[in-house]
């Protein structure tokens, strides 16, 4: 180790000094980690004085993260609006009649019997009005293709044109609907055969769909009633 001889005034700053002959043999102290200075560069400082340091950059972060989540909802509004569903289509519609409805039987036909004029669904008159098997209908020859169906709301049934009807061309328009009455008496028939008869709205080739009582008009439970 090297020896040094300094004064005692100048022993300051040294933190250790050992007797050794006649000199003084003294050792460095070590370098004082608490007053050791950095090389960073302090941090720049606001006007106010406060650190503007990465305090500020993360509020300054905050901000912007939090403007952007404010903007988004906006835009998700936006783009919802304008991707929003069309309205549904209305449902599918036939043509609207106003016609005069009456009921020919098992009785009245010509000649009594279920027999038809034009068979397309049935080789007899018959159907239960559902759009799968619809009730026998007879026009005014001519007023409207056999395999033509109907829909009349006031039985809610569907029925198909298979059958003539001699006296329908009396009025513009005139249907007569099947409604059988083979297990009733002829006069009860006929007291159901005017209960159904009317001025009457009816659809023209109508879609599936409509409400259906399904069954005979006159059947063993007697005559059909809402």
């Amino acid at each position: 180790m090297r020896r040094s001889t300094v004064a005692a005034g100048g022993l300051a700053g040294l933190v250790g000094i050992a007797l050794i002959g006649n000199a003084l043999t003294v050792h460095p102290a070590p370098a004082d980690p608490a007053v050791v200075l950095s090389a960073e560069p302090a941090p720049p400082t606001s006007a106010d004085g406060a650190l503007a340091g990465p305090t500020s950059s993360a509020t300054a972060s905050s901000a912007t993260a939090t403007g952007r989540a404010t903007e988004r909802p906006e835009r998700r509004t936006s783009t919802a609006a304008a991707q929003a569903a069309p309205a549904a289509p209305p449902a599918p519609v036939g043509t609207m009649l106003d016609a005069y409805v009456t009921a020919y039987t098992w009785y009245d036909n010509d000649p009594p019997g279920p027999a038809i004029a034009d068979p397309v669904l049935h080789r007899t008159a018959g159907g239960t009005g559902s759009w799968a098997d619809p009730v026998t209908l007879a026009v005014a020859d001519g007023r409207f293709s056999p395999g033509t169906r109907l829909y009349l709301p006031h039985v809610r049934r569907y029925f198909i044109v298979e059958d003539t009807c001699a006296s329908c061309g009396a009025r513009p328009l005139w249907v007569d609907m099947w409604i059988d009455g083979r297990d009733g008496g002829p006069s009860d028939v006929k007291t159901c055969a005017e209960r159904l008869t009317g001025d009457f709205t009816v659809e023209l080739d109508p879609p599936p769909g409509r409400p259906v009582d399904a069954g005979i008009l006159f059947g063993t439970r007697g005559c059909y009633a809402r």
